[in-house]
C-alpha cells in the first residue's frame, strides 16, 4: 500500500480533476445549448468513444501489464500498439464515416458525428502514451495533461458559446484539444522514457504476436465500448435526443463517480501484475474492495436522497424531469464499482477470459432487458437496465475472486 499510495493519489487526482472538468463542461454546453443540442453533443461523442474502446483492441491494459512485467520492452510495445490500433480505426472509422448520414440522427448530427471519428483516432494514440506513462510509475504527465487540456477546452467553448457556435464548433474544439494532449505526450516520452525503454522496431510477427495475445483484453474492450455507450445510442433511435440528453446528464453524474476510484483502479493494476505473491495481493484487494466499498455508499446515498436538488443546483430546473434516472443510476453505482475492483484483479493476474465471458453476459442482459424498458420509461429505463446488467454479474464475480483467484 505505501508503494501504491503515491501513484494512485496523482491519478486519483487526475481523474478528480477530469471529472470536474468533464462536469463543468457538460454544465456549459447543457445550460447553452438546451436539452436537444446537448443530447446531440452526447450522442455524437458517444459514438467516438465507442470506436475509442473498440479500436483500442484491449491494448491499453495489455501493454500496461507486460511494460510493468518487462521495462525494456516499453518502447517496441508502444509502438506495436499504434500500428494495430491506426488498422483497426483506418477500417471502422472508414465505415462510420460513409455511414454518417444513416447512423447520425440528423444532418447537423451527421457532420459532428464525422468530425468525432478523429477525435477516436487521437484518443487512441493518446491512450498508448499513458499506459506507457502508468506502467513505468510516470503518473504525473498524466495530471498535467489532463488538467490543462480540460481547462482550456472549457475556456474555449465558453468562448464559443457566447458567440453563437453551434455543436459542431464545440467538437472541433475538443479534436483540437485532444491534438495538443497527443503532442504533449509523445514529448514527456521521447525525453523521459525512449532513451532506456528498449529497442524502436516494429515487427509483422510482432504484430501478429501482440494481436493474438491481446485478444482477451480486446474482447472485454468491445464489450466496455458497447455496453458504456448502448443506452444513449439506443435512446436516440428508439425515443429522440430529448431522452438522449436526460440520460447524457444524468450519466455525467455516474460517470463522474466512477473517475474518482478508476485513478486507484489505473495505479493497482500494473502492482497487481507485477506481484508474484498470492498473498500480498490478497491483501492489498481487500483494502481496496473496502476503501471503494465506503466510498460507494457515500457516493450513493447523495445521488438518491438529494437528485433533485443536485439536479436544480447544476443543470437548473430544465433537467428536472431526469430526476428517476440519477436516482436510479446512483443505485447501479454500488455494484458497478465493486464489479471493477474485482474486474481489475482478474485481468490482470491472467484471468482476463473469465471476466470477458460475465462482460458478455452482462451486455446480453443490458440489451434485452433496456429496450423495453426504455420504450415505455425513456431515460429512466435505461438506468434500470444499467442496475439489472451489472447485479447479474456481480455474484459470479464474487464467487470467482473467493475460490480461485484470491486462495
Amino acid at each position: 500500500m505505501r508503494s501504491l499510495a503515491p501513484n494512485s493519489l496523482i491519478l486519483t487526482a487526475s481523474n478528480l480533476f477530469s471529472a470536474v472538468l468533464g462536469f463543468s463542461l457538460s454544465l456549459i454546453i447543457g445550460r447553452g445549448l438546451g436539452e436537444s443540442s446537448f443530447g446531440i453533443w452526447v450522442f455524437s461523442l458517444a459514438w467516438a468513444s465507442i470506436l475509442t474502446m473498440i479500436c483500442e483492441f484491449g491494448l491499453n491494459s495489455f501493454i500496461t501489464r507486460e511494460a510493468a512485467r518487462i521495462p525494456e520492452k516499453l518502447n517496441r510495445l508502444l509502438l506495436l500498439s499504434l500500428v494495430i490500433k491506426l488498422v483497426l480505426v483506418s477500417i471502422s472509422g472508414a465505415g462510420v464515416w460513409y455511414l454518417a448520414p444513416i447512423l447520425a440522427l440528423d444532418s447537423s448530427s451527421s457532420a459532428a458525428l464525422r468530425v468525432s471519428i478523429l477525435i477516436a483516432v487521437l484518443a487512441l494514440a493518446y491512450g498508448s502514451f499513458t499506459a506507457i506513462f502508468r506502467s513505468a510509475g510516470l503518473m504525473s504527465p498524466i495530471l498535467w495533461l489532463n488538467m490543462l487540456g480540460g481547462i482550456t477546452q472549457i475556456a474555449w467553448s465558453i468562448w464559443i458559446i457566447r458567440a453563437g457556435g453551434d455543436v459542431l464548433s464545440l467538437i472541433w474544439v475538443a479534436l483540437a484539444i485532444d491534438f495538443g494532449q497527443l503532442i504533449a505526450a509523445v514529448f514527456v516520452w521521447w525525453n523521459r522514457l525512449r532513451a532506456s525503454s528498449g529497442a524502436l522496431e516494429v515487427l509483422l510477427v510482432d504484430v501478429t504476436r501482440m494481436a493474438k495475445d491481446t485478444f482477451p483484453f480486446a474482447a472485454s474492450g468491445f464489450l466496455g465500448a458497447i455496453e458504456a455507450r448502448l443506452n444513449i445510442l439506443l435512446l436516440g433511435y428508439i425515443r429522440n435526443e430529448t431522452e438522449v440528453g436526460r440520460f447524457g446528464m444524468a450519466s455525467r453524474f455516474f460517470e463522474a463517480a466512477r473517475l474518482l476510484p478508476n485513478g486507484i483502479y489505473d495505479a493497482a493494476f500494473p502492482a497487481f501484475a507485477a506481484r508474484t505473491s498470492g498473498s500480498s495481493n490478497k491483501i492489498l484487494f481487500q483494502r481496496l474492495s473496502q476503501l471503494i466499498v465506503l466510498y460507494t455508499i457515500s457516493v450513493t446515498l447523495v445521488l438518491i436522497l438529494f437528485s433533485r436538488q443536485v439536479i436544480q443546483l447544476t443543470y437548473g430546473d430544465f433537467f428536472i424531469l431526469a430526476t428517476p434516472t440519477l436516482s436510479w443510476l446512483g443505485v447501479a453505482l454500488l455494484p458497478t464499482l465493486h464489479n471493477s475492483i474485482m474486474e481489475v484483479y482478474l485481468f490482470a493476474t491472467g484471468d482476463e477470459k473469465y471476466a470477458t465471458r460475465l462482460g458478455l453476459l452482462g451486455l446480453i442482459v443490458q440489451i434485452l432487458v433496456s429496450i423495453p424498458l426504455m420504450f415505455f420509461h425513456g431515460a429512466s429505463g435505461a438506468a434500470i437496465g444499467v442496475l439489472i446488467s451489472e447485479l447479474v454479474i456481480w455474484l459470479p464475480l464474487m464467487k470467482r475472486i473467493k475460490n480461485y483467484s484470491l486462495e
